[in-house]
C-alpha cells in the first residue's frame, strides 16, 4: 500500500491491492479527519456536505461539472451571443 500526501495537504490517499484508493478528508484548520471512504483509482465524484454530515456520489461519464459562466464562455468560444439574464427579463 502506497501513502501520501495531496499537494496542497487536504487529501491523504492510499491505493490498496483491489485497485481501489482510500480518500481521507482532512480540515486544514486541525488536521483532524472527517471522512474516510473508498473508491476506485480513476473515478471522479462529487462531495456534498450538509451540517456535519457528508456524502459523496460517483459521476457518470457523461456528467460535467462547472459554474454559469464557463458554460457562458463554452457558448461564446461555439460563436454563441451570451446576454445576462437582466437585459432578457427587462
Amino acid at each position: 500500500m502506497e501513502r501520501r500526501l495531496g499537494r496542497k495537504g487536504g487529501v491523504v490517499d492510499s491505493v490498496d491491492s483491489d485497485g481501489l484508493t482510500r480518500y481521507d478528508l482532512v480540515r486544514r484548520d486541525d488536521g483532524v479527519v472527517v471522512l474516510t471512504f473508498d473508491m476506485p483509482a480513476r473515478c471522479k465524484a462529487l462531495l456534498y456536505k450538509q451540517g456535519d454530515k457528508y456524502s459523496f456520489r460517483p459521476m457518470l461519464p457523461e456528467e460535467i461539472v462547472g459554474t454559469p459562466h464557463l458554460f457562458a464562455q463554452m457558448l461564446e468560444r461555439a460563436g454563441y451571443r451570451v446576454s445576462p439574464v437582466s437585459d432578457i427579463l427587462s
